[in-house]
């Protein structure tokens, strides 16, 4: 059985193919470039996983960023308002000057990759045998 690899299982020619770019060690703690990845950095560690192949962005919405400020603010024993007033001020400032969106703005540019459950294995693997743990 020749190249059998389980739909759970790429090689590092299917992955660039199908147009993956990053893996991640099993723990996740770093992310490789694919095509970085030596042929013995598969076959002797055999525990990369494939990242998605679009990043995801770091973002707030305008009711969690009004949230946090007025616990911030609430937090701070001089105020005592029953009212909520800081909070539906906070709220309406964000919007006004769209805070939320010059906050995410400002963090488009931090791209960060999720890792798949998709094992990378070598392209010389002869057989691979189904993963377990699901």
């Amino acid at each position: 059985m020749e190249n059998q690899i389980t739909p759970k299982q790429l090689t590092q020619t299917e992955a660039l193919e199908q147009g993956y770019t990053y893996c991640s060690y099993e723990d996740g703690e770093y992310m490789t470039k694919i095509k970085g990845l030596g042929e013995i950095d598969l076959l002797e560690d055999n525990r990369y996983f494939v990242a998605e192949k679009k990043p995801t962005y770091p973002t707030i919405d305008d009711g969690t960023l009004a949230e946090i400020i007025s616990d911030h603010l609430y937090g701070q024993e001089i105020w005592a308002d029953d009212t909520d007033n800081i909070t539906k001020c906070v709220a309406k400032a964000i919007e006004e000057h769209k805070i939320d969106e010059l906050i995410n703005k400002s963090l488009e540019h931090l791209e960060y990759y999720m890792v798949t459950k998709i094992k990378l294995v070598s392209d010389n693997i002869k057989e691979v045998t189904p993963l377990t743990n699901e």
